[in-house]
Parts: structure tokens; sequence; C-alpha cells
């Protein structure tokens, strides 16, 4: 579960579920029906727009507040984490392939060409607060 970066709502996820409450209130104020053994979450500079890692294997972005739900396309199977820039603007995964890959968040949801290959499984995946690196 993660916070928006106001406070002010909270996005959870279970196997089937994700949820965005009103942190104050306990009130849900949305829901997005997915399919995932171990969901995570990221959330983007606005807190409307959730990212889904795991779901059909891959990542689904959600624009809770109208419902608009996007499964963005070229991304590899097998996504297991991701994070989002505090600007919104790029979004890092990683897989069961080990490889982490940065995308331009956009319309078209675009690759950048440089891949990194790490030697292990990845438990966690930051951007450092300036957004220049990922921490893995």
């Amino acid at each position: 579960m993660i916070f928006s970066q106001d406070g002010l709502y909270l996005v959870s996820a279970s196997r089937s579920t994700v949820m965005v409450t009103h942190a104050g209130t306990g009130e849900v104020l949305a829901q997005l029906r997915i399919q995932g053994e171990h969901p995570q979450l990221a959330l983007g500079a606005d807190g409307e727009m959730v990212y889904v890692a795991g779901d059909r294997d891959g990542v689904t972005s959600w624009l809770w507040r109208d419902g608009e739900i996007r499964i963005l396309t070229d991304i590899t199977q097998g996504v297991q984490k991701l994070a989002v820039t505090s600007a919104g603007n790029l979004l890092a995964t990683a897989g069961e392939d080990r490889l982490i890959t940065l995308w331009d968040i956009g319309e078209e949801g675009q690759r950048r060409e440089a891949q990194v290959r790490i030697p292990g499984a990845v438990d966690a995946l930051w951007f450092t607060p300036d957004n220049r690196s990922v921490v893995v």
C-alpha cells in the first residue's frame, strides 16, 4: 500500500482488487479489478494515476478519478516491481528476466533504449529524490 504525496489517499492492492481510500474518512473512493498474485503499486505525482505491476503479468495504468484504464503495451511479461518519478514522467520496471527498463510515460508508454540486467531478483525499486537514478 502507498499514500499519495499529499497524504489524502491510500492505495492498496490484493490479488483481485486495487482500492483508493480517503485516508481521513476511510471511504473507498474507487476500485479496480485485477488479476495478479502479488501486485505492486506506484502512484503518479498527481495522486490520480495508479500503476499496477503484476496485473496480467504486465503493467496497468489506472486514472482512478475517471476510471480510465490502459494496459501498457510493449512491456515485457513478468513485471514484478515498478517505480515512478516524483515528476511523474518516467516509469521503471523490473521483472522475472531481471531487466530494469525505463519508460517515458505518455500516450504510448515508449520504452527507452537502455536496459540493465542485474545479477539477482529485484526486491524493491525506487527513484532517488532528484529523479536521476534508480535504486534497486
